[in-house]
């Protein structure tokens, strides 16, 4: 029996030799595009891709390969990611059909390089260095319509704005004929215009646009291969119905287990003919509707600007309008129109007073505009002015405060007494 190392050696050696290919080749031709291949007997869809899974080190590092190869054609010829030779997979990520390319090779290579410890050795490096780039990039904002999804074969789609996907985003499986349509449906007075942003097609697998809500309508046009070709890029398939169909068909025997991307960007065009695909706040203006200000979206009949439409914001001049709300300049200005102001903000009259129109209004004998000059005492002598002046009892020059204590030489009179005794030309404040 060969010792471990006798075994294993040949196959990382394998393993790795793949990765140098896998990095060479890139892209690869399609031959006939003959329609999907059903299954008379029955047979459930295949999964959209395999990953390691047959069990055989050669198959399993060719699925890796075909994997790596198809994002990286993804990624590099049709969206404009940065790409070195010798290397699999891109060096950048900054696309969201890029990124779900990569997310796609993660996913379906995740359980293979978990069981597998030399194909996570020789693939799973490159392919976490490049799925952290690609966490960057954020979720796509743009709706994706997966062609396999069942719920899209039951009616028309209406939209001006979405991506038709691979039913490999998804947990959709292709049909058990291999073919799956869904029909776009634009609404009234626009026509549809899709067009091509990235492809990697099994052997026989391809996609079709027809002009109209069936597949015995006119067809548009065909994309098939492993990346897009040159008359492809930018290349648009618009609508003269009002709706498209978009089939995907495979072969379920010879595509079974291989990588299948594509991603069509829908969109909506007006025509100058009367037509009231702009509504009445746009007109049409070479196929794009031209919003009248505050308004905007495909139709025109999104408002944009809440601080003109329905009708313009006045804030005044002491506030701005922001997403049709007034915002004020400071808090000292109130009101829906920021047309209030508080003569108060900013004075603080203390423990000893309160504002009142601006100013500060003083009390417990305080003074000054703050109200922080304390109350000054009548008089300095303690004799002069009698045992009151001392607590509880004070003299001021104008008030006593407090009650005379019992036990002060028997008394319980008021300090006002005392105070009236008190010799005021001895005061030190002038009482």
């Amino acid at each position: 029996m060969p010792r471990p190392g006798e075994v294993r050696q040949p196959r990382l050696a394998l393993c790795l030799g793949l990765v140098a290919a896998a990095a060479a080749c890139c892209t690869r031709s399609a031959t006939a595009v003959p329609a999907a291949r059903g299954s008379d007997s029955g047979d459930t869809a295949a999964a959209p891709f395999a990953c390691g899974s047959s069990g055989d080190a050669a198959a399993d590092s060719t699925q890796v390969i075909s994997l790596f190869s198809a994002a990286k054609s993804v990624c590099c010829d049709d969206l404009g990611e940065q790409c070195e030779e010798g290397k699999p997979l891109p060096e950048t990520c900054s696309t969201a059909g890029c990124a779900r390319a990569v997310s796609l090779v993660k996913q379906s290579c995740a359980a293979a390089f978990a069981s597998d410890g030399f194909l996570g050795t020789a693939f799973g490096p490159s392919l976490a260095a490049v799925f952290a780039t690609c966490e960057s990039v954020g979720a796509d904002p743009t709706p994706a319509y997966v062609i396999t999804d069942p719920e899209l074969r039951a009616a028309p789609t209406t939209t001006c704005h979405g991506r038709v996907i691979d039913s490999a985003a998804s947990e959709f499986l292709a049909s058990n004929t291999g073919q799956d349509t869904i029909v776009l449906q634009a609404p009234r007075g626009m026509q549809l215009q899709v067009t091509v942003e990235s492809m990697h097609f099994s052997p026989h697998g391809n996609v079709r646009v027809y002009d109209g809500p069936t597949i015995d309508d006119p067809q548009l046009g065909l994309l098939r291969g492993t990346s897009m070709p040159e008359q492809a890029k930018d290349r648009e398939f618009v609508s003269s119905k009002g709706a498209l169909t978009v089939m995907r068909a495979v072969d379920l025997h010879d595509d079974a287990g291989l990588p299948l991307m594509f991603s069509l960007l829908v969109e909506c065009v007006c025509s100058s003919d009367g037509a009231d695909g702009c509504g009445t706040h746009g007109s049409c203006v070479n196929g794009v509707c031209t919003c009248d200000e505050g308004y905007g979206g495909g139709m025109c009949d999104t408002i944009v600007d809440k601080c003109k439409i329905p009708v313009e914001v006045d804030c005044g001049a002491h506030g701005s309008c922001v997403d049709g709300s007034c915002g004020c300049e400071s808090a000292a200005y109130s009101g829906d129109r920021c047309q209030h102001f508080d003569k108060c903000y900013g004075i603080h009259c203390g423990a000893h007073g309160d504002c009142v129109n601006g100013n500060c209004e003083c009390k417990d004998r305080y003074t000054g505009p703050r109200c922080t000059t304390q109350p000054l005492q009548c008089c300095s002598n303690y004799y002069t002015c009698g045992y009151c002046n001392s607590e509880p009892c004070a003299c001021f020059c104008d008030h006593c405060e407090g009650v005379c204590a019992p036990t002060v030489h028997g008394y319980e009179n008021s300090c006002q007494s005392y105070c009236n005794k008190c010799d005021h030309s001895k005061c030190d404040h002038g009482c």
